[in-house]
This record gives structure tokens, C-alpha cells and sequence, in this order.
């Protein structure tokens, strides 16, 4: 009531509404939905605007994505900014309809220089539980220390988070979120 606590702002009314006024520290959400609909668009504008949204909030991204390259989730953020298409942005046809021109890559000059400040990292090989828990730590042990500063990490398709070969996709999930479980309880 008196705004001591805060919870991270979204850039979506319906999920602020859903949590605190936001999604509060320690949480653990799962989106699920149909192959190709909008999933991985959803954490990828998430992870960004977060920093936007909650200027007060100290915290680092861990954005771990086993289906898409690093490099194809920044041009994805690069293609909302600009309003082109992925296909228009990586086309090298000189002349082609919708190839970005001069200004706008100036603007993804700009873009990617602001992008490169936000503390967001990234790993797109696929690990297993016991790997991503070691991650976490020592993201925490090396970048974030003792200071007051919340990590979220972002798991993309976590059916391809790697599992012990006798372990089905349900144990897998399960165990993936008794590991997050723990952790929240740990870190902020």
C-alpha cells in the first residue's frame, strides 16, 4: 500500500494487472502457446523494456534461448525498432525493395549502441539443469556480487533444455522448476 515494495512494470496493462501492479521479485511465470505464436517475440520485447519500464530497479537479463542464435533475437529487436521485416534487414541485395537506407542504418547504429549498455546476456546452446543452476550462480558470483541487484532469467523453449536420457519431457520441466524454485529463494 505505501509503495515500499515495487514490482517490475511490463509493457502489458492485462499481465501488470494480472501480478502486484506489475510482476513482482521472486516470481516464476510460464508462458506456453502454439508453435509460432509469439512466444519468443513476447521475452524478447520483455527483456527490453524492462529496463525502459522500471528505471529504479537495478537487475540483469539472463537470457537463455535454445532454439534461436543470440544474433537472430537482437535482429528480431532490431526489425520492431526500425519497422522492417527480418528479411528486409539481413537482405544484402544492393537495391532491393526494403533494404534499409542510409538513415536507417544510422538508427540501428544508435539502436544497437543503447541495446549494448543494458546488462543482458545471452547463451543459445542448449545446457542441461544442473549447467543452467551453475550459470546462475556464477553470473550472481561474478557480475552481481553482494549488491542489491535482481537477475531474471528468460528460458526459451525449455523443452530443449537438456535431460538425462532416461528422463521424460514432464520430469524434465518438473525438475527445471523445482531448480527455479530453489533459486529464487536464493537470489533476488
Amino acid at each position: 500500500m505505501s509503495g515500499e515494495v515495487k514490482s517490475l512494470q511490463t509493457p502489458w496493462k492485462c499481465l501488470n494487472a494480472a501480478g502486484l501492479n506489475g510482476v513482482p521479485w521472486q516470481y516464476i511465470i510460464a508462458v506456453a502457446g502454439m508453435s509460432g505464436s509469439g512466444k519468443t517475440l513476447f521475452v524478447n520485447q520483455l527483456e527490453t523494456q524492462l529496463f525502459g519500464l522500471n528505471p529504479d530497479e537495478k537487475f540483469h537479463v539472463l537470457s537463455l534461448n535454445y532454439e534461436m542464435i543470440a544474433e537472430r533475437l537482437v535482429g528480431r529487436k532490431l526489425s520492431t525498432h526500425l519497422q522492417k521485416s527480418s528479411q528486409q534487414i539481413y537482405s544484402s541485395a544492393i537495391n532491393s525493395v526494403g533494404n534499409i537506407n542510409q538513415e536507417e542504418l544510422e538508427k540501428a547504429r544508435l539502436y544497437f549502441d543503447e541495446l549494448s549498455k543494458l546488462p543482458i546476456w545471452y547463451q543459445d546452446i542448449p545446457d542441461t539443469i544442473v549447467g543452467i543452476q551453475t550459470l546462475i550462480r556464477k553470473h550472481v558470483a561474478e557480475k552481481i556480487g553482494k549488491e542489491d541487484i535482481g537477475l531474471i532469467v528468460i528460458i526459451d523453449h525449455s523443452l530443449l533444455v537438456k535431460n538425462k536420457s532416461d528422463a521424460d519431457a514432464k520430469q524434465t520441466l518438473y525438475d527445471l522448476g523445482e531448480m527455479c524454485t530453489l533459486l529464487k529463494k536464493m537470489y533476488k
